[in-house]
């Protein structure tokens, strides 16, 4: 009898462990779909870009000037003078952002490193049936009308490289510097639809632009 009850608590036992290695399991895979890596420096910023297109120039009171505004990673972007409002989705966590002329069409364009669930977002190739639940780095780029109208202009699913910081070299402002969290540089710049890789970037030779 005392045998039997003692296999029976054994039993109970091994049982509740292995719930709790289960329920552990089940956190662990949990937490990591919704884990962004402690490196990642969240930027805070407010900058204004002036919107010269056409007859406008810099003196001109009829400029349209629109702020952006980087905090509690999300991205705002807002002009006065003609009302434009724009905030980037609860789901995207915005690193950084910056902005340049990168078609070279005189309208700017903001380059913004950001996280998401997924690699893609409402639409994706038709031999994709599924999409991933973790966080991953992406580069957004959004386009800015003469209006001050923001609008999805090119979206990356994946960047292939953990991106630390980025910015503009000054000798040429369309083209991006992205360093990895290892301190090396790539250099990439918009061409057709989407940015092409263009090559490493010698510290030695690094001469950028902070915005």
């Amino acid at each position: 009898m005392k045998n039997t009850t003692c296999k029976t608590k054994i039993i109970k036992w091994l049982l509740l462990s292995l719930g709790i290695v289960v329920a552990i399991c089940v956190l662990v895979i949990i937490s990591k779909r919704n884990y962004i890596p402690a490196w990642v420096n969240w930027q805070e910023e407010t900058y204004e870009v002036l919107l010269k297109t056409g007859e406008r120039t810099e003196d001109d009171d009829d400029c349209a000037i629109v702020t952006v505004k980087l905090a509690d990673k999300h991205m705002e972007v807002s002009c006065d003078s003609t009302g434009e409002y724009f905030m980037t989705d609860k789901g995207i966590k915005v690193q950084d952002t910056l902005s340049t002329d990168l078609d070279g069409d005189g309208l700017p364009e903001l380059v913004t490193v950001v996280w998401k669930k997924g690699l893609f977002g409402k639409h994706r190739p038709f031999w994709i049936t599924s999409d991933e639940k973790n966080y991953s780095q992406h580069v957004f780029i959004y386009g800015i009308d003469k209006d001050g109208k923001v609008s999805q202009k090119w979206f990356a699913s994946e960047t292939g490289i953990l991106i630390n910081s980025m910015e503009i070299m000054e000798k040429n402002t369309q083209i991006i510097s992205f360093e990895d969290t290892n301190g090396n540089c790539t250099l990439w710049r918009w061409e057709g639809f989407g940015l092409k890789f263009m090559g490493n970037l010698s510290k030695s030779k690094k001469t950028i632009k902070k915005i």
